[in-house]
């Protein structure tokens, strides 16, 4: 949860320890509380904030992923997952550890196309059927900043190298501007 207009501070009170305090409003407090269980561990995460992704770029992306579609003779889903396991990002558990599912490799081997996973190993069972497992990648949808413009700036390389006409550099530069955000 996202507690917009709180103050966040905090005290170190030992070698190891620091106590962290939010300050906020009482319906705020009572939200977060409210969805504690006592009988539960919690952890708590804190990240950089990053904009979100501009429209312009998402849509400069699909622009691309459809012209190099065509070129390649495939469809616009099997290039975004194509582009997404090249350029994309691990999807991770609770845990901050890859998340990872498997699927019967004679009746499933394209499923990575559309299903944003990464195909790695595979195994037979004991009956001779083959199963391979996958590492699950986020969709774009799901991406910040950082991680779209990772993302198109790999995509606008590959459709440079099929011989499709690109935005030129300052324009690109300008869109991840909008985001607050210059390519690094």
């Amino acid at each position: 949860m996202i507690v917009e207009g709180s103050k966040i501070g905090g005290e170190i009170v030992g070698i190891d320890t620091v106590k962290i305090y939010v300050q906020t409003d009482i319906k705020t407090a009572e939200i977060l509380l409210d969805g504690l269980k006592n009988d539960k561990k919690y952890r708590v995460e804190i990240k950089r904030h990053r904009e979100k992704r501009s429209l312009d770029a998402n849509a400069y992306y699909w622009v691309l992923i459809g012209k190099m579609a065509a070129v390649l003779d495939t469809s616009k889903e099997e290039m975004h997952n194509t582009q997404l396991n090249r350029y994309g990002v691990i999807k991770l558990d609770e845990d901050g550890k890859p998340e990872f599912c498997m699927e019967r490799d004679s009746e499933n081997y394209l499923a990575y196309k559309h299903n944003h996973l990464y195909p790695t190993d595979q195994t037979e069972n004991r009956k001779g059927v083959v199963y391979r497992w996958y590492i699950k990648l986020k969709g774009s949808s799901e991406y910040d900043t950082k991680e779209m413009s990772r993302l198109i700036d790999g995509t606008v390389e590959d459709a440079k190298e099929l011989g499709i006409e690109t935005l030129p550099p300052d324009e690109l530069e300008r869109m991840k501007a909008a985001w607050g955000e210059t390519a690094t």
